[in-house]
């Protein structure tokens, strides 16, 4: 018991690690990972993206990328990267459909609404604001990019293939071929458990 170690943990994760790094310098080697699950570390990367989301700086495109080139580095072949992110599909498709990686994206929106606020006239007991349940839409972006799914000396043209949003066109690799049913979900928050990776 004093140990240190959590004796509640999964048995599951048991063959799980855990490492501190710069992730766009990951210290794994090339084809190494089945699976990247990432909350908002794109995100992160675009809070100085320049004029407008339609024309961001060089430097976050730049960084952007070297993201996405290690991500698909180190990802096994048939690899999975999933993205949670506010960004809309419109603006972060310019990154996953760029030259350079095998990888064709769908995307899945949730919406939310009810959201949190901190509450403007009261504090918690630990002095800290207050949260109020506010009436409101939330709306955030759930990624998938599969590695090996096209071919990455090109860009990958969405018209071309005849692919809008990721709906399904009639060849299974639509938006719900990973095995995915928005219908089957009970909690929609707790989306990431319950899709069966």
């Amino acid at each position: 018991a004093g140990d240190g170690k959590d004796e509640e943990a999964d048995p599951r994760l048991a063959r799980a690690s855990w490492a501190v790094c710069d992730m766009l310098n990951m210290p794994f080697r090339s084809h190494s990972i089945d699976l990247i699950i990432e909350k908002g570390a794109m995100d992160v990367l675009e809070v100085d993206r320049g004029k407008d989301p339609w024309h961001p700086n060089e430097r976050t495109t730049e960084r952007m990328h070297r993201w996405l080139a290690e991500c698909h580095r180190i990802l096994a072949p048939g690899g999975l990267l999933i993205s949670l992110s506010f960004a809309q599909p419109h603006f972060r498709r310019l990154a996953f459909d760029a030259k350079g990686y095998s990888w064709i994206v769908r995307d899945l929106a949730y919406t939310t609404e009810e959201s949190y606020t901190a509450a403007a006239d009261s504090d918690s007991a630990e002095g800290a604001p207050a949260l109020a349940k506010v009436k409101g839409i939330w709306e955030y972006f759930i990624y998938f990019a599969r590695k090996g799914e096209r071919d990455p000396d090109r860009a990958y043209s969405r018209r071309e293939a005849g692919r809008g949003n990721g709906e399904d066109d009639g060849d299974g690799a639509g938006r719900w071929a990973l095995g995915v049913d928005e219908e089957d979900l009970e909690d929609r928050e707790d989306f990431l458990m319950q899709m069966g990776l």
